[in-house]
């Protein structure tokens, strides 16, 4: 482990060989110095040898405040203070003076080549300096920010003159990071007797100080740090932030450290934009900005996110911008989404009540449900709360429209059992999830790039989403159990392919470069992804057991098992072409199957009586393990 510090100009120089050289020796690790100069040049990488002159004035300084820095702390190791540690048991690893080494990297770009030796080094912290953008190009160092892992430090330095690190002011919010600042600040304060004053601001009202000092206590603790003559908590009662602050910076302080920003609590929304704040405020102060070291769920999104770059092509920016309007302006709510949405149901209805699957196929080309679950997979990666609104309005009016239209088709029709159709739809299984998240990642990879549109059709066959509420309408309809149990079947089908097609699209646009912005992003969101993903695991048990149910029936499902076993019986009356098997349960007996067998015979004398059709009852009763009846339905064919 070490502490790296990368060094662009004169000042940052002198500043941050000074505090790298001062924090490595409170850390008791190396110190790395990496002169890092952007140019117009091949790519070039050295390391320094320090007994050697330089013609670089840059490193000609580092060279020299290192030399200071390490006479001060021979100073300071021969004249201990025993805050932490008395004289008996003080230990020389807190007294050791930090191993050192500078290195010099140049090139048209800095970024990967910086990176690789922050991993090489296996850097603990990092400082780097604030630096605005040139031409609308952001600095080289707020791409290292944002990748790097390790705890970092962004130092906006100030016009006064840069002094030792003696005097820190720490305001705090509460959040991890202002507390991994502090506990970086109390090794300071243990190794070279740095003094820490931690800084709570309190909105003016009744006992304020008291309640703030009290806050600020349980920081203190929840951070390992303990109250003493060198770490003094401050409250300041004020209510502006900003100005409290700066006003207290003012007293002699050398440094001011705040914890990037956090959301959540309203303390930490109150400070949320303190580190961008304090960055335009007084210009004469030095300001770092500490985030600490990233969780394992964020160093993976990081990696996730790089390997996207580098192997999915990233749509560009007109392509983002013609995605978003055509997400937001379809999802709309308005006279063509409920005329689609009107018509692709009744035609469903239609088709699941003839039991016509080329009909129900049709409808779910028509229905306009998938635009709007697809931008709600937009509206999450981009924490857009508006498209977010909307798309949901128009799932869930949507999704009305069609039970109460299926509803209504299902009391008009003469439909006495449930066709083989709608109780497909009341079954979903394991595949059906898979199938519904394959389907999303599909059709937003589609929609994204144009030249991909053709495909789209398919998609929707895939991820069937009006037939299921139409299923369910319709099922309601029957006014019994065997209906009510197949709506509720066909209701969590709809259900899963929602869940599951924002999480798909989600994920697709997310990897062709659809993101939030680092410095705006919405934990709404992701609870709404976490939740997402929650739920669809929660969903498995659910299919799991229709899907169980499914597996145990599936037999008589199967035309070619159906017609070996019926095909002995059935042959002596010479059918015309093979048998049709059509299954549906009946209302009043739901635990009986019952199995429709289509066939052509060519004459009256050729059509089984129903002696036959008990025998062919039985044969498939004691195939599956199940109570079946067998229902024979003729057509005589005339041969001329």
């Amino acid at each position: 482990m070490s502490v790296l510090a990368v060094i662009t100009d004169e000042k940052e120089a002198l500043a941050f060989t000074r505090w790298g050289f001062q924090l490595a020796r409170a850390k008791q690790t190396p110190l790395v110095l990496i002169k890092a100069d952007e140019k117009n040049v091949d790519y070039y990488a050295a390391d320094i040898d320090l007994s050697k002159g330089s013609k670089d004035p840059i490193i000609e300084l580092m060279k020299k405040t290192l030399e200071d820095e390490v006479r001060i702390a021979e100073d300071i190791s021969a004249n201990p203070h025993f805050e932490y540690h008395d004289e008996e048991t003080i230990s020389e690893h807190t007294l050791n003076i930090p191993g050192y080494s500078i290195k010099a990297v140049k090139g048209r770009t800095l970024k990967t080549p910086v990176l690789k030796l922050v991993d090489t080094d296996k850097a603990s912290l990092l400082l780097l300096g604030r630096h605005e953008p040139h031409k609308g190009k952001a600095h080289f160092t707020d791409y290292l920010y944002s990748r790097v892992h390790c705890s970092t430090m962004v130092i906006r330095l100030g016009n006064a003159e840069f002094k030792r690190c003696s005097n820190l002011l720490m305001p705090m919010a509460g959040g991890p990071h202002g507390q991994a600042a502090l506990k970086e600040g109390s090794l300071l304060s243990e190794a070279q007797g740095t003094k820490i004053t931690p800084l709570l601001i309190e909105t003016e009202g009744e006992y304020s100080e008291e309640v703030g000092k009290e806050q600020l206590n349980g920081i203190l603790k929840q951070s390992g740090v303990q109250e003493s003559t060198f770490i003094t908590p401050r409250v300041e009662v004020t209510e502006h932030v900003v100005e409290g602050i700066t006003e207290v910076a003012k007293e002699g302080f050398d440094l001011v450290v705040v914890g990037a920003s956090e959301k959540g609590n309203v303390r930490k929304k109150l400070f949320g934009a303190l580190p961008s704040s304090l960055m335009k405020a007084d210009p004469s102060l030095s300001i770092a900005i500490f985030r600490s070291q990233k969780s394992f769920s964020a160093q993976l999104a990081d990696k996730f996110e790089y390997w996207c770059n580098l192997t999915i092509p990233q749509l560009s920016r007109e392509d983002r911008i013609n995605l978003y309007n055509n997400l937001h302006v379809n999802s709309n709510w308005n006279f063509d989404f409920i005329s689609l949405i009107c018509l692709s149901t009744a035609i469903a209805s239609l088709g699941l009540i003839s039991n016509s699957t080329a009909v129900v196929i049709g409808a779910m080309l028509i229905a306009p449900l998938m635009v709007p679950i697809l931008a709600a997979g937009l509206a999450l990666v981009q924490g857009n709360l508006p498209l977010i609104f909307n798309s949901v309005k128009s799932i869930v009016l949507g999704f009305l429209s069609a039970l109460l239209i299926g509803f209504l088709c299902g009391i008009m029709s003469p439909l006495e059992d449930l066709t083989s159709e709608i109780l497909a739809r009341g079954e979903p299984k394991i595949p059906d999830l898979l199938i519904a998240l394959f389907s999303g990642i599909a059709a937003a990879h589609c929609l994204s790039r144009p030249k991909l549109s053709a495909a789209l059709p398919g998609v929707a066959i895939a991820a069937a989403l009006v037939p299921p509420i139409a299923s369910t309408g319709i099922s309601i309809s029957r006014f019994t159990m065997v209906g009510l149990n197949n709506a509720g079947g066909a209701a969590l089908l709809f259900f899963t392919n929602v869940v599951c097609i924002i999480l798909g699209a989600a994920i697709c646009f997310y990897s062709a470069g659809i993101r939030q912005q680092k410095q705006q992003q919405n934990t709404w969101a992701k609870r709404v992804i976490i939740s997402l993903i929650l739920t669809s695991v929660l969903l498995l048990p659910l299919l799991g057991t229709h899907f169980l149910k499914k597996v145990k029936d599936t037999k008589h499902l199967e035309v070619d098992e159906v017609q070996k076993l019926f095909w002995p019986t059935i042959r002596r009356f010479e059918p015309l072409d093979e048998i049709k098997v059509r299954y549906h349960r009946d209302d009043k007996m739901p635990d009986e199957l019952i199995l429709d067998v289509h066939l052509e015979v060519k004459s009256v004398k050729h059509i089984p009586n129903s002696k036959i059709a008990q025998k062919l009852s039985d044969i498939i009763s004691e195939e599956i393990k199940q109570q079946v009846k067998v229902r024979i339905r003729p057509q005589v064919i005339v041969q001329h």
